[in-house]
C-alpha cells in the first residue's frame, strides 16, 4: 500500500493450503470493487498460501491474485494455519479483519 491510498475499512484473510479458491478471490473481488464505487467501505483482500505442493491450486490462486489486484503470500514451509492467520493479520491494513476458510466445505 503507497501513502497516498487510503487506510481499508476491511481487510479480508483467506488462509490456504492445496486448495484452489481462484473463484473465492474473483467473487470476493467484485463485490469489494462493487462497494467501493457505491460509496461504501474499502476492502483489500489477502490471501496466504501454506506452503501448498498442489502445483495446480497454487498457480490457480497465484493467477487469480495477479488478476484481481490481490497480495498473495506464499510461505516457504507450511506453519499451520493458526500461524498463518496471524502472518496475514500481520500483513492487512485494514481497522476491521475478517478471516474466510478457503475450503467448500
Amino acid at each position: 500500500m503507497t501513502a497516498h491510498q487510503p487506510r481499508p475499512t476491511l481487510s479480508i484473510l483467506i488462509a490456504s493450503h492445496n486448495h484452489d479458491c481462484s473463484r473465492l478471490i474473483a467473487d470476493l473481488s467484485a463485490q469489494c470493487t462493487r462497494l467501493k464505487t457505491s460509496g461504501g467501505a474499502l476492502c483489500e483482500i489477502i490471501v496466504g498460501d501454506d506452503a501448498s505442493d498442489n502445483t495446480q491450486t497454487l498457480q490457480a490462486n497465484r493467477e487469480a491474485c495477479a488478476a484481481c489486484g490481490v497480495k498473495f503470500v506464499e510461505m516457504a514451509q507450511n506453519v499451520g494455519k493458526a500461524n498463518l492467520d496471524n502472518l496475514l493479520a500481520d500483513e492487512s491494513a485494514g481497522e476491521w479483519l475478517m478471516f474466510i476458510d478457503d475450503e467448500d466445505e
